[in-house]
């Protein structure tokens, strides 16, 4: 960890890997290039993987100095506008990348685009756990937000950014709510709201919706698995993603998704989903009355995603496929 421990750091200790933080807490620390390169020196890896930008340049600097072991870079994301110190960053110091993966194909042929990288790009999609039903589950996180338990509740998870599109999924809110006021149904909205602007924006939009009885704003959770046990269905109304993790869950609880056709999504549902256009409130709208209208179908969509999520998305096959090409990338050496 660049900075201080992260979020998987103590379910990592526990599980005895050894998690190191080189607490930089800014922009140019030589000191933590020093500290990691004392480290690289110490344990001599066969690979490193670096999979944000903003760790690139301690990795490659440090390594450089040290061991010149092989750096592959793990590309999430989409290089979104409005992050140019982190674009130009990844930029200047892809020099010291090797190898480039990436969660889906849009990913890799954004960023093969912007370094001009020349080299194949190894798609290795990102995997998730299986989720086990919790008995009770369902009911109890139902009574606790005050939803009746004949409710169809929409789900749907993300950072609180605008390419997260939750505006659009307000918006279709709704309109749902004008073509069926009197259908039992709700959306559950799930993300940190204390970090933007925006969140208060998208609240702001659904209270002068009169949408308060509809949709709930959950926050940060940390029983996301749980929620998708105690759902219905999952909404994705996002401008742009790379292969988002909430969807392979959502595919892995069993639920009908209705998503936007963005990054890496339409290829991981396949037909097991319904697809709309981005920024199309209408269309938003349209896929999830079809989830309210057809239960039984939907369900049976939604069955036919977890069967697709376990074959091609389990945390087993993710970690093998990175394995195999670590080795790859060892034995070219």
């Amino acid at each position: 960890c660049i900075q201080r421990d992260g979020a998987l750091a103590a379910s990592l200790k526990k599980k005895k890997i050894d998690v190191t933080a080189l607490n930089s807490l800014k922009g140019r620390d030589i000191k933590a290039i020093l500290r990691l390169y004392s480290l690289l020196k110490q344990f001599r890896p066969s690979v490193i993987n670096v999979h944000d930008y903003s760790s690139l340049p301690y990795v490659v600097l440090s390594n450089w100095l040290s061991t010149r072991t092989p750096v592959i870079f793990t590309a999430h994301g989409l290089l979104y506008e409005g992050f140019e110190n982190l674009r130009t960053r990844y930029r200047l110091f892809s020099w010291g990348v090797r190898e480039i993966t990436a969660v889906s194909e849009k990913v890799a042929e954004r960023h093969r685009n912007y370094l001009n990288w020349k080299k194949q790009i190894k798609i290795i999609p990102n995997g998730v756990p299986y989720i086990t039903n919790v008995p009770g589950i369902r009911a109890e996180i139902r009574k606790t937000l005050d939803t009746e338990d004949n409710a169809i509740v929409y789900l749907s998870v993300g950072n609180f950014r605008p390419e997260k599109g939750f505006e659009d999924l307000i918006k279709a809110a709704s309109i749902l709510y004008q073509q069926k006021p009197n259908k039992p149904w709700e959306i559950w909205i799930v993300g940190d709201l204390s970090r933007s602007s925006y969140s208060n924006q998208v609240i702001a939009l659904s209270r002068s919706l009169g949408l308060e009885n509809r949709i709930k704003f959950l926050g940060f959770r940390k029983d996301v698995l749980h929620l998708y046990q105690a759902c219905n269905a999952f909404v994705l109304s996002s401008k742009s993603e790379g292969l988002p993790m909430v969807i392979l869950e959502a595919m892995m609880a069993g639920l009908p998704i209705v998503a936007t056709k963005v990054g890496g999504v339409p290829k991981a549902l396949g037909e097991y989903g319904i697809l709309v256009e981005p920024q199309n409130p209408v269309a938003l709208a349209r896929g999830m009355g079809n989830v309210l209208s057809n239960t039984r179908q939907a369900k049976q969509m939604g069955e036919l995603a977890r069967s697709r999520a376990q074959k091609k998305f389990s945390i087993k096959k993710m970690v093998d496929n990175y394995i195999k090409f670590y080795q790859s990338t060892i034995s070219q050496l």
